[in-house]
């Protein structure tokens, strides 16, 4: 027997049992009741939701729940059909329309698939997939290094990439190819790195 400590009366303990086989406090009439009480005044007072509903949004856990929402399957399915929505409409085409003649719109376009390869590459780096290394694979130089991609911009190719260095870099751009066609010894024949300062 337990006492509820919202009505003070006494009843078995089936009352108050949780699915976990932990208790509640409240008997089972007390939480049903507390849960109508609640939906009804939420259905009266709008305002007050509305208010509540922003503060839960700006606090900690609820960011930490929005983010939760974002990254699983119903959220990226809803952002998803939002997106969609928005495209269809007359607003989102006019923003379609005014961002494909803008520099920007027209750079995107022309170059979404190394936009998409490069992009796979930064992801791979900030998830811990990829790790980038110090030194240059042409020159063997410790330096800051890009990713080229000498396989092709290519979805299945993102992340066949030579880490080169600044210096063998703008070399390498021009001088290579996008294709495969030549392997790493042969690009270290091309560029002729300058000795180490």
């Amino acid at each position: 027997m337990r006492k509820c400590s919202m009505c003070q009366c006494t009843m078995d303990d089936e009352c108050f049992i949780k699915p976990n086989g932990d208790f509640y406090k409240t008997c089972i009439d007390c939480r049903n009741y507390s849960r109508e009480y609640s939906k009804w005044y939420s259905a009266t007072h709008p305002e007050v939701r509305r208010e509540s509903r922003k503060k839960y949004k700006k606090s900690a856990k609820g960011q930490a729940a929005e983010k939760r929402y974002r990254m699983g399957e119903n959220g990226i399915a809803t952002h998803k059909r939002a997106k969609e929505k928005y495209r269809n409409s007359t607003e989102g085409k006019e923003t379609e329309r005014t961002y494909a003649n803008s520099k920007n719109g027209r750079y995107k376009i022309k170059y979404a698939v190394q936009i998409r390869a490069r992009s796979a590459i930064s992801n791979a780096i900030r998830d811990g997939v990829i790790t980038r290394p110090h030194n240059c694979e042409i020159c063997d130089r410790v330096a800051k290094l890009h990713a080229h991609h000498n396989q092709g911009w290519e979805e299945e190719h993102h992340y066949d990439v030579w880490w080169v260095c600044n210096k063998c870099d703008p070399s390498t751009k021009s001088l290579l190819v996008h294709d495969g066609s030549m392997s790493l010894k042969q690009a270290k024949m091309i560029v002729i790195p300058s000795p180490a300062d």
